[in-house]
């Protein structure tokens, strides 16, 4: 046969092109199928009825003139899911460790096993959030669970709340759950606290600062959705669900109905985002099963976005202490670090706590450091992973602390960093948390950064802004990640006869393009036209397991998988190849889509091969469907790193603050799409933007009422905000997976906050402001500005 030319094959859209995501066409054309889309025959629909005390043991609850009203079917309490003997939510909240998978991510300090809060899909006696769930209505229309649910009336005692950690920390703090003492959930460390004692009383000079990360709502721009549909007659259970992962989902439910696991099948489509937030089953997932087993017809509920500000796992909420050791000529001798991860109500999730404890040190070489680090309960929602999941909050701290210390040692911040920044030379470096950084290049990164920022001619740039009235300020920030998240991940690949390529992966995409980058992938390493690839993700009755997206997993572990796929299917087309040629094994090779014999222009195609795959005609052994099976059930370790600067200036007279500059250089590994990169990177900075200046105040401390549960409240950033950004990638290839990825979907969060801050605080450190605690809204800029 003859090679078709490379462009004509469609390989100019495989690994390293900027093709357009392919799900873009469905989506803007409103073809979308969204969960809200998705309708059974026979529908009911819920209403959740949810606390409006943050702590309080309920007394009674009336009922009776919700039952009595128009079209309702139902109103479920936790004693009627009691009676049907089904099981709490089925949380892991202290994962696997990061390196070893066999032991908990953290333990305590005592050796203790870390707390475990149970959750009942409703609130069994005690709330102890606002927003939990109380009651469950089933109607015929959603309207008439609304109305109906309005009409409950609730007898609560309260309790003294919480909502700081402060508060729930205090000697003598009332408890919230019996079986934590002093409400810690996790009491961990990691490193040598003696040692680091020891260097700190020797240095220098010690720099001390409290820093804190704010608690932020995660704001998917979908609100929760999910319809459920139970069959009786074969013991099976249908969900379609608004999730990062239908196969985590499919595996809760599970534990929570003792299901087997062939009788579930969820299903995912189009979701609008996800951040951390849809990683997990909610109560009500549980209750839209469970109501559908009771009524015998499917089961729909929506949430309002209020009831998403309420109840939709929260992210970050760090105060955290920091000693920083330096000698007289700028070393870092000594890091101490203290967190209190303010963890809400329950333990959904310690998982930014544990991705903190090795990323305390940042970029940075220190000789000791000790990290110590308390999960605490308060009558909060739930705080859990949200972008980055405690690698913002750690770079964040680092690199406000290293600023600060600049300032007060009068010290160059740039020389700081360049003086101890880990060197390339000398890797894989292991940290003095353990941490243990290969194919990383952290000076260049800062170095390529100040170039692209136009560092050294800051000053002049300061010079036009004070003669018109404005502060002018410029911040850097260094990060690198610890990508973790899912271990286990399965790719199935089959060459169609008919001239397509079918894949199923369990991945979960929320808007990340995994449709046209795993297409790249396939099509590179298959010889086959982009557009022949079809990609099958989002439903756990074709796929076999998945993780999930989350922890910038997917195209590290699924690109992995489709690659060893892809392997299996190229070695057995050798195998065919060479018996329908009639020639050796060791003589076939495989280029650009064909299997010919070395030295001849004899060759089959990958179609003609899986033609001849089902033919029937081969031997057993070779016989059959043209396909391989990806697998992998480990960890894959990269590193993204990578330097932020971002320019601001300040209005003196409102505090208000204009990004007027914003520059990254992103190691991300091999970058397989730019465009959709630079895309990850633009939504990551935003978020992380949008923390650092207007983003938090959820809950009132006095009384642990939520006081922001609608965008009227609740401050978003918008695209005005931020000028053009100038996103730059550096390729340095990862040792861990063969297409060498490291992972693109956290960078543009994880410095965002620090160089922003740090941006800012420079404006205005001439006015004699050392800190201010994020978010750093025109009002706390101007109150520091404006003498009491």
């Amino acid at each position: 046969m003859t090679k078709p030319d490379s462009k004509d094959r469609g390989m100019d859209k495989g690994i390293g092109q900027p093709v357009r995501r392919v799900e873009d066409h469905r989506l803007l054309t409103g073809q979308g199928i969204y969960t809200d889309d998705v309708n059974l025959e026979g529908q009911a629909h819920a209403f959740v009825l949810r606390s409006i005390q943050p702590h309080a043991d309920i007394v009674g609850i009336d009922k009776a003139a919700a039952l009595a009203m128009p079209g309702v079917l139902a109103v479920l309490t936790h004693e009627d899911y009691a009676a049907d003997g089904h099981g709490e939510l089925s949380y892991v909240p202290n994962g696997a460790h990061l390196f070893d998978l066999e032991i908990p991510a953290m333990e305590n300090r005592d050796g203790s096993p870390t707390f475990l809060s149970p959750l009942w899909p409703l609130a069994a006696g005690r709330v102890r959030f606002v927003g939990q769930p109380v009651a469950f209505v089933l109607a015929e229309a959603a309207i008439e669970a609304r109305d109906a649910g309005e009409a409950i009336t609730v007898d609560y005692a309260p309790l003294p709340a919480m909502a700081d950690v402060r508060e729930a920390l205090a000697p003598g703090a009332p408890a919230i759950w019996d079986g934590a003492p002093g409400n810690i959930a996790v009491d961990m460390e990691r490193g040598d606290e003696a040692a680091t004692d020891a260097a700190l009383a020797a240095a220098k000079h010690v720099i001390e600062m409290e820093l804190v990360n704010p608690r932020v709502a995660q704001v998917p721009m979908e609100p929760r959705v999910s319809i459920a549909s139970f069959d009786a007659g074969e013991g099976s259970l249908f969900m379609h669900a608004d999730s990062q992962g239908a196969f985590n989902y499919k595996v809760m439910l599970s534990k929570v109905f003792d299901l087997a696991m062939d009788k579930i099948r969820v299903v995912t489509t189009d979701v609008g985002g996800g951040f951390g937030a849809r990683n997990f089953i909610y109560p009500e997932h549980a209750l839209l099963a469970w109501a559908s087993m009771r009524l015998g017809r499917p089961v729909k509920w929506r949430a309002e976005r209020w009831e998403c500000f309420a109840s939709e796992m929260q992210g970050r909420d760090f105060r955290t202490q920091l000693k920083l050791g330096l000698d007289e000529s700028g070393h870092f001798t000594a890091l101490k670090i203290e967190h209190r991860s303010n963890v809400g109500a329950y333990s959904m999730a310690y998982v930014p706590l544990s991705n903190a404890q090795w990323l305390g040190t940042g970029c940075y070489h220190f000789d000791h450091a000790h990290l110590a680090g308390k999960a605490v309960f308060t009558n909060t929602t739930p705080t859990g992973p949200y972008r980055g999941a405690g690698r913002p909050e750690s770079i964040f701290n680092i690199e406000r602390l290293i600023d600060i210390a600049a300032d007060r040692l009068q010290m160059d911040r740039i020389e700081l960093r360049r003086q101890n920044l880990v060197p390339t030379e000398g890797q894989p470096f292991l940290s003095a948390l353990g941490l243990p950084f290969d194919c990383v290049d952290f000076p260049g990164n800062m170095e390529k950064a100040l170039a692209q920022g136009n560092w050294d001619d800051f000053a002049s740039r300061r010079e036009k802004s004070e003669a018109a009235g404005r502060l002018r300020g410029i911040g850097l920030a260094n990060y690198v990640e610890t990508p973790t998240g899912m271990p286990r991940e399965r790719a199935d690949v089959t060459v169609d006869p008919g001239g397509e390529i079918h894949a199923v992966i369990g991945t979960g995409p929320t808007g990340q393009g995994h449709e046209t980058v795993f297409a790249q992938v396939l099509s590179e390493r298959l010889g086959v036209d982009f557009d022949d690839v079809r990609m099958l993700l989002g439903d756990t009755g074709k796929m076999v397991l998945g993780g999930g997206s989350q922890s910038v997993r997917s195209m590290r572990l699924g690109g992995t998988v489709l690659s060893w796929a892809s392997d299996q299917i190229i070695e057995k087309g050798k195998r065919i190849a060479a018996h329908v040629l009639e020639a050796a094994e060791a003589d076939v090779e495989f280029e650009a889509g064909a299997f010919t014999i070395k030295g001849t222009d004899r060759s089959l195609g990958l179609f003609e091969v899986a033609k001849a795959a089902e033919s029937g005609d081969l031997p057993d052994e070779i016989g059959g469907p043209l396909s391989g099976t990806g697998y992998v059930d480990k960890r894959l370790p990269a590193y993204p790193a990578g330097c932020t600067i971002c320019e601001v200036e300040v209005d003196p007279e409102t505090g208000r603050v204009r990004i007027v500059d914003y520059s990254q250089i992103d190691d991300v590994g091999r970058v397989i799409n730019p465009l959709l990169a630079e895309g990850q990177v633009h939504g990551g900075i935003a978020q992380g933007v949008g923390q650092a200046l207007m983003e938090g105040g959820l809950f009132d401390r006095e009384s642990a009422q939520l006081v922001a549960g609608t965008f009227m409240d609740y401050a978003m950033p918008r695209a005005d905000d931020f000028p053009g950004f100038r996103i730059e990638f550096s390729e340095i290839l990862s040792s861990s997976n063969p297409l060498g990825v490291k992972g693109a979907g956290e960078g543009g969060t994880t410095p965002a906050p620090g160089a922003v801050v740090n941006a800012v605080i420079d404006a205005l450190k001439a006015k004699g402001v050392e800190n201010i605690e994020m978010p750093l809204t025109s009002e706390r800029i101007w109150r520091a500005l404006t003498p009491s």
